[in-house]
């Protein structure tokens, strides 16, 4: 009878010892799965997070690259208008040439500029007019050059009108050293103001020897805008009832800023598309 009830009590004990076990086992299983799950939760976190930055790194990459691809084209449009004297979108086979001489010292043969302009006007719907390039058919031409790995080439074309890697004018281009003696001042010389001449005759779209203030907004077109904003232009100057400027007033204006400001006058020849170099043979000094 004692033996049985001290079987039954060890039973008992074991039974208790296996639940207490048991117990034990199960709150350290759940322990450890909420620290999995806390853990997990923590990674997911974390790579959330980085996909996250990932995307916004991506994006923010993807806009700088498209606004230096804007930037380019617009600077790539200017170079073409700098070109083309006549401002009449597209560059005809002399001033393929001339560009050509320009960037690379050397102008392209007739059979390679017959090349180019077959080329531009099977894949570039509108890029070639009157034996010339257009606007159209100038951006194909570097598009083609990029995508096949000839990017110093548009770079290049970029450089020699004074573009830096930034895509912004840079100041040696802008401003060629030009000294002036004391006692000296400066004026436009008869190529700049013929200069500005071509360009008021240019822009004067109706021919009514005024520029009105849409076409004064084309002429800035390939500037940083209009020099003459701040200082209440065109009031400051020469100009018909209707408020638009005489081409006396134009050629007054660009007298007066060549006088008071002759760096801003060489930066806007640049702007503007000035042909000849040295671009200081716009001006000329004369002695006070």
């Amino acid at each position: 009878m004692v033996s049985k009830e001290v079987s039954g009590r060890k039973r008992k004990r074991v039974t208790e010892f296996a639940q207490r076990a048991i117990a034990d086992l199960r709150a350290q299983l759940d322990k450890e799965l909420v620290a999995a799950k806390e853990r997990h939760e923590k990674d997911l976190a974390a790579v959330r997070a980085d996909f996250e930055h990932s995307a916004v790194t991506a994006k923010a990459t993807f806009d700088r690259e498209l606004a230096n691809r804007d930037a380019r084209i617009t600077q790539l449009e200017n170079s073409l208008n700098a070109v083309v004297r006549d401002k009449n979108s597209y560059s005809e086979q002399a001033q393929i040439r001339q560009a050509e001489r320009k960037c690379f010292d050397a102008p392209l043969q007739l059979q390679e500029l017959e090349g180019i302009r077959e080329m531009v006007n099977q894949h570039a719907d509108g890029g070639v007019r009157e034996g010339g390039l257009t606007e159209a058919g100038f951006l194909y031409l570097h598009t083609i050059f990029i995508q096949r790995g000839r990017l110093e080439t548009t770079w290049t074309v970029l450089r020699k009108f004074g573009y830096a890697e930034d895509l912004r004018s840079t100041e040696a281009f802008l401003s060629p050293k030009f000294d002036i003696p004391p006692d000296c001042s400066v004026e436009l010389s008869p190529p700049g103001y013929q200069f500005f001449t071509d360009i008021f005759e240019t822009f004067d779209k109706d021919q009514d020897g005024a520029l009105n203030p849409s076409e004064l907004e084309e002429v800035f077109g390939t500037s940083p805008g209009n020099p003459w904003t701040s200082q209440g232009f065109p009031d400051t100057t020469l100009s018909d009832d209707t408020g638009s400027v005489t081409l006396q007033g134009w050629l007054a204006q660009w007298s007066m800023t060549t006088l008071l400001d002759h760096k801003t006058a060489l930066a806007y020849l640049a702007y503007l598309g000035y042909p000849d170099e040295p671009r200081t043979s716009a001006l000329q000094i004369t002695r006070a």
